[in-house]
C-alpha cells in the first residue's frame, strides 16, 4: 500500500469514527409526535413489503410529499425490526455517514489533494445544523436526497473528466433516485452547469442538449411538488406572495449562513416574527442590501478565480427552493432545509483559507499549521453541540420543552407538548397546554381538537363534545373530528349520533378502517347485525391484515349462531396478533360452545400465559374442566379466579356447582353462604342440590 492510498484510508476511517461519535446519543432517542406517527409509527403504508405494497408506495403522495424511496426503506426497516426506534436512527445516522464520505469525495473529485476534502467532509459531518436531518426519523429525507444528489454529482464530474457517456447515464439514474427521495433535487441540473463553469467547460448547445433529460425530470417533479402542496384551490389561495416574501428569501440566505457561522440557538420550530400582518423587523429590510453587497465581493473576485462564486452559487441555487418565496406553513426557516445547501459554505470558508495561504508563501508553514489547529479546535466544538442537540431530539417532551424555551409564544408548541403529554396519559397536562394555545391561537382547529381528547380521556365527555363541536365549525371536512365526536357519542350511548358521526367520517374519508369498525358494533349493539356485517366486511376489504377486525366480525359471527365462520375468523385474527388475549379468549368460549373442551382449554391457557391474573380466564377455563368432569381441576381454576377477584359471582356459582359433583357439600355450601352475603341471585339448582345432600 503505498503512502498516499495509506493516508486515504485514515481519511476515511476518522470521518466514520468522528461522525458516528458526534451521533451515537441518537441511537438512544425515540420518535417524536412531530410526523414520526405519520411517516413510521401509524404509517398503513410501510406494514408490508409485497409487490402490491411496493407498488402502491411509488404510485401514491404521502402526507402532502411524493418520496416513495424514503417510505420504501421504513417499510424494509418494519418488515425486519417492526417498531424499534434504534434501528430507524441508526440507518439514519449510517446513511449520514455515507453522505459525509461522499462529500470528500465530490470535493476530492473537483479540486483533488486530501487536506480540503477531509476537512469538508468533517465541518459537513459534525456540523450542528445536520442534526435535525439525522436526529429526526421523519427527515430521512434529506438525507436520501441528499445520498443520491452526491452520487449524481461525482458521476458527473467523471463524466466531465473522461467523456465517457456511461457515467452521464449514472448521473441521470442518480438524479432521479434523488428526486424520488425529496423534490428539493430539482436544483441539480444548475449545479451540473455550475460544475461546469467551475472546470471550465465550454457551455455550448450540446452541453446544455446532454442536461435535457435533467431538466425533464426537474420540471416533471416540479409539477408533482405543485400538485401536492396545493391539491385544492384554498390551498393555492392560501399561499401568499408578496413583496414581505423577497425581503423574507434574502433575509433567510443571511439567517443560514449566520447559523452556520455560529450554530447557537438552534430550534426545530422558527416562527415568523411578529403577528400577522405586523411590518417585518429592519434586520429583514436591510438584508438585500447585504447580500447585494456580499456579490459586489464576489464580482470582484471573479476575474481572477471561479471559486467564490461557485461555492456562493452552489449554497444560493440549492437553498433557493426553501426560501419562503410563497408563504407555506408557519416557519420562516428550518434547520433541516441547509442539509445540502451547507455544503456551499463549507467550501467557501475553506477555500478561502486555502487561497490566505497561498497569498503568504513566506508565512504558509506557519499559516497551514494555525489552520490545521483551529480547524481541529473548530470540529471539536461543533461535534460537542451536536453531540447535545442530538439530546433534544431524546423525545416529544424534550423536543418541544426546547422550543417553549425559545419561543414561548407560538401556539403550536403548546399543541405538540399538549400532545406529547396526553401520550403519557397525563392529560391535565395535555389540557393546560392546550389552553396556552387556544389563548395565543384562539379557535385553532388543532388544539380544540386535541383538549376535545383529552377531556374524552378524562371522562368529561359533555366538555368533549362542545370542543369537537367548535373544531369542527373551523374544519368542517377533517375526518378525524367526526371519527373521535362519534366515539363520544358512542360512550354517551348516544347511538344514533355515533353512527351520524361515523358516517360523515367515512363520507370525508371513505378509507377510515376505525370508522367502519366503530361503526359496525355501534349497529351490532342496536341489534342491526346486517348493517354490522357489511361495516366489517368493508373494514376488510380496505385492511384484510387489520386483526381486531377479524376478531370484531368474529364476535359477530359468534352472535349470529355461526361458529365455524366466527373459529375462522379467530384465527385469522390470532395469526396476526399471536399473544391477543381477548382474541384467544373469545375462540375458546367459541370452542366451548360446541363442545371442543380440549381445545377451549388450549386456548385459556394461551391466553393465561400472556396474562396470569385475569380471574375471568380462570373461570373459563374452570368450567371447561367441569364440562370434562375434571372437578378438581375446575375448583383450582375457581379457586384462583377467587382469589384474584374474591366477589366475582360466576366463579362463586361455579365452585359451588364443582363441590356437589366432587361430593364436598360442605364447602359448596360456603360458597352459597358467600353468595347470600352478596344479595345476588343464586341458581335454583344449587338450592336443590344442598337440599339433597
Amino acid at each position: 500500500m503505498t503512502k498516499d492510498r495509506e493516508h486515504l484510508w485514515y481519511a476515511l476511517l476518522l470521518i466514520v469514527v468522528v461522525t458516528a461519535a458526534a451521533y451515537a446519543p441518537t441511537l438512544q432517542n425515540g420518535f417524536t409526535n412531530w410526523d414520526d406517527n405519520q411517516m413510521v409509527t401509524d404509517n398503513p403504508m410501510i406494514r408490508s413489503i409485497s409487490p402490491a405494497n411496493i407498488i402502491r408506495i411509488f404510485s401514491s403522495m404521502h402526507y402532502g410529499h411524493y418520496h416513495p424511496l424514503v417510505v420504501l426503506s421504513y417499510a424494509l426497516e418494519f418488515n425486519f425490526f417492526h417498531i424499534e426506534p434504534w434501528i430507524y436512527h441508526f440507518t439514519n445516522l449510517f446513511i449520514h455517514i455515507l453522505n459525509s464520505l461522499l462529500v470528500f469525495w465530490f470535493i476530492r473529485s473537483l479540486r483533488g489533494g486530501l487536506g480540503i476534502p477531509l476537512a469538508a467532509a468533517l465541518l459537513f459531518a459534525t456540523h450542528p445544523l445536520h442534526v435535525e436531518s439525522v436526529a429526526w426519523v421523519t427527515e430521512r429525507k434529506d438525507l436520501l436526497y441528499s445520498f443520491f444528489y452526491f452520487l449524481a454529482l461525482i458521476a458527473y464530474v467523471k463524466y466531465v473528466r473522461t467523456n465517457r457517456k456511461t457515467f452521464l447515464f449514472y448521473a441521470g439514474l442518480a438524479f432521479l433516485c434523488s428526486l424520488l427521495s425529496k423534490a428539493m433535487a430539482v436544483t441539480l441540473p444548475v449545479v451540473l452547469l455550475l460544475i461546469d463553469f467551475l472546470l471550465r467547460r465550454k457551455i455550448d448547445r450540446n452541453s446544455l442538449v446532454e442536461k435535457f433529460p435533467f431538466l425533464a425530470l426537474s420540471f416533471l417533479f416540479g409539477v408533482l411538488v405543485l400538485y401536492a402542496t396545493y391539491p385544492v384551490k384554498s390551498q393555492i389561495a392560501g399561499a401568499s406572495f408578496g413583496f414581505d416574501n423577497i425581503l423574507i428569501a434574502f433575509h433567510g440566505l443571511l439567517f443560514y449562513g449566520g447559523k452556520f457561522l455560529f450554530p447557537l440557538d438552534l430550534s426545530s420550530l422558527y416562527p415568523y416574527p411578529g403577528r400577522p400582518g405586523d411590518p417585518l423587523p429592519l434586520t429583514y429590510t436591510i438584508a438585500p442590501y447585504i447580500v447585494f453587497g456580499i456579490l459586489a465581493l464576489l464580482a470582484l473576485s471573479f476575474k481572477k478565480t471561479r471559486v467564490p462564486f461557485f461555492c456562493a452559487a452552489l449554497y444560493v441555487v440549492t437553498v433557493s427552493p426553501v426560501l419562503q418565496l410563497t408563504r407555506v406553513g408557519g416557519v420562516i426557516a428550518a434547520d433541516r432545509f441547509v442539509y445540502f445547501p451547507v455544503l456551499g459554505l463549507i467550501l467557501g470558508v475553506l477555500e478561502g483559507g486555502a487561497w490566505l495561504v497561498r497569498k503568504n508563501p513566506e508565512w504558509a508553514a506557519v499559516l497551514t499549521r494555525v489552520g490545521v489547529a483551529a480547524l481541529a479546535a473548530v470540529i471539536l466544538v461543533l461535534s460537542i453541540l451536536t453531540w447535545q442537540r442530538t439530546q433534544v431530539w431524546r423525545d416529544s417532551l424534550s423536543l418541544w420543552n426546547d422550543v417553549a424555551r425559545q419561543y414561548p409564544g407560538v401556539a403550536i408548541l403548546y399543541n405538540n407538548r399538549g400532545f406529547a403529554y396526553a401520550d403519557r396519559r397525563e392529560f391535565k397536562k395535555a389540557l393546560d397546554d392546550y389552553s396556552q394555545g387556544l389563548a395565543l391561537a384562539g379557535d385553532d382547529w388543532r388544539l380544540l381538537f386535541n383538549s376535545a381528547n383529552a377531556l374524552r380521556e378524562l371522562g368529561a365527555h359533555q366538555e368533549a363534545l362542545a370542543q369537537y363541536d367548535r373544531a369542527v365549525v373551523q374544519y368542517p371536512t377533517n375526518a378525524d373530528i367526526y371519527y373521535y365526536r362519534g366515539l363520544t357519542h358512542h360512550s354517551l350511548g348516544r347511538m344514533q349520533q355515533a353512527i351520524d358521526d361515523y358516517s360523515q367520517a367515512l363520507k370525508l374519508n371513505p378509507g377510515r378502517v376505525e370508522a367502519f369498525v366503530n361503526r359496525g358494533s355501534v349497529y351490532a349493539e342496536m341489534k342491526d347485525y346486517e348493517r354490522a356485517l357489511a361495516d366489517f366486511n368493508s373494514a376488510l376489504t380496505l385492511d384484510p391484515d387489520g386483526a381486531d377486525v377479524y376478531f370484531n366480525r368474529g364476535a359477530l359471527l359468534r352472535i349470529l349462531g355461526r361458529p365455524d365462520e366466527a373459529l375462522i375468523d379467530f384465527t385469522q385474527a390470532l395469526e396476526l396478533e399471536p399473544r391477543n388475549v381477548k382474541t384467544l379468549n373469545f375462540r375458546g368460549m367459541t370452542f366451548f360452545g360446541k363442545g371442543e373442551f380440549d381445545r377451549a382449554i388450549e386456548d385459556y391457557g394461551r391466553a393465561l400465559d400472556i396474562e396470569p391474573s385475569n380471574p375471568g380466564l380462570y373461570n373459563n377455563r374452570g368450567a371447561a374442566f367441569y364440562q370434562k368432569r375434571a372437578f378438581q381441576k375446575a375448583i383450582a381454576d375457581y379457586s384462583v379466579a377467587l382469589s384474584l377477584s374474591p366477589n366475582t359471582v360466576d366463579a362463586l356459582t361455579n365452585r359451588a356447582f364443582a363441590y356437589f359433583a366432587s361430593q364436598k357439600p360442605g364447602l359448596a355450601r360456603i360458597d352459597m353462604a358467600a353468595l347470600r352475603k352478596l344479595n345476588v341471585w343464586i341458581d335454583p339448582r344449587l338450592i336443590e342440590l344442598a337440599a339433597q345432600k
